[in-house]
């Protein structure tokens, strides 16, 4: 049977994430994957609080997809030959991704690309964890910003005249019916850590000019960062919110 893939990375939702709505809607059933990488693993303590609330949150995820009939499908190793094995393991006609700006993760993406390209399977990207995109903002000459006040004011302005709204689920798509268990963390190579992530309350986001200076304030940093809160709903919050007295 046909597959799309939809990889998870930096986008650790089920609800309005952009690769994983236009997966669905290719109409071909959806294997969700996670790769947990190596080469950012081989740098990291076993017990890395990042990397514990990843695999938190991945478990939930994965519970999510099991009371749909599907499970979430975990790897662990060196991207590229993860998916050296799962063109083994599936019939994939399309892979789905959130495009990713970290110089590591534009590196890995071209190689996992390009291997792909040579199987036939084409690997869509899709802007998600940005309002804006490199290119689509730019100064009347059309280079880009390289100060922040005048990017800041055409950001606003543009953000200002659109609305940002979280993508409505998919009608057409199912997941691939399958049933993997989700992995232990030892088998993994992981360790719990001690450091715990509150969850998020994105009703402090209007607050957040008050309280960035107190340290609970980081606490949405992970959640953000992952992120588990969906792009569009927090710019949402921000613009509801009556704007600060001191900000000119």
């Amino acid at each position: 049977m046909k597959v799309s893939v939809f990889w998870f990375r930096r986008d650790l939702r089920l609800e309005d994430n952009t690769a994983l709505f236009h997966a669905l809607e290719s109409g071909i059933p959806v294997v969700c994957l996670f790769v947990f990488d190596n080469n950012i693993l081989e740098e990291l303590p076993s017990n890395d609080p990042r990397v514990s609330f990843i695999y938190e949150h991945l478990k939930r995820i994965h519970h999510k997809l099991v009371l749909k009939a599907s499970s979430l499908l975990v790897k662990k190793g060196d991207p590229l030959r993860v998916w050296k094995e799962l063109i083994s393991e599936f019939d994939i006609a399309s892979v789905h991704i959130n495009s990713d700006y970290e110089p590591y993760a534009i590196d890995r993406d071209l190689s996992v690309e390009l291997f792909l390209r040579s199987h036939g399977i084409p690997m869509l990207a899709y802007k998600d964890q940005v309002i804006y995109e490199k290119d689509e903002l730019l100064k009347k000459d059309g280079s880009p910003y390289t100060v922040f006040t005048p990017y800041k004011k055409k950001w606003l302005q543009a953000f200002m005249q659109q609305a940002v709204e979280p993508l409505n689920p998919s009608n057409r798509g199912t997941f691939f019916q399958h049933h993997k268990s989700f992995p232990s963390r030892s088998s993994l190579g992981l360790n719990a850590s001690s450091v715990l992530v509150k969850p998020y309350d994105l009703s402090q986001v209007t607050q957040y000019e008050e309280l960035r200076n107190f340290p609970r304030t980081e606490r949405h940093q992970l959640p953000f960062t992952a992120p588990q809160v969906w792009n569009r709903e927090h710019p949402a919050a921000c613009a509801n919110a009556p704007p600060p007295g001191n900000l000119h």
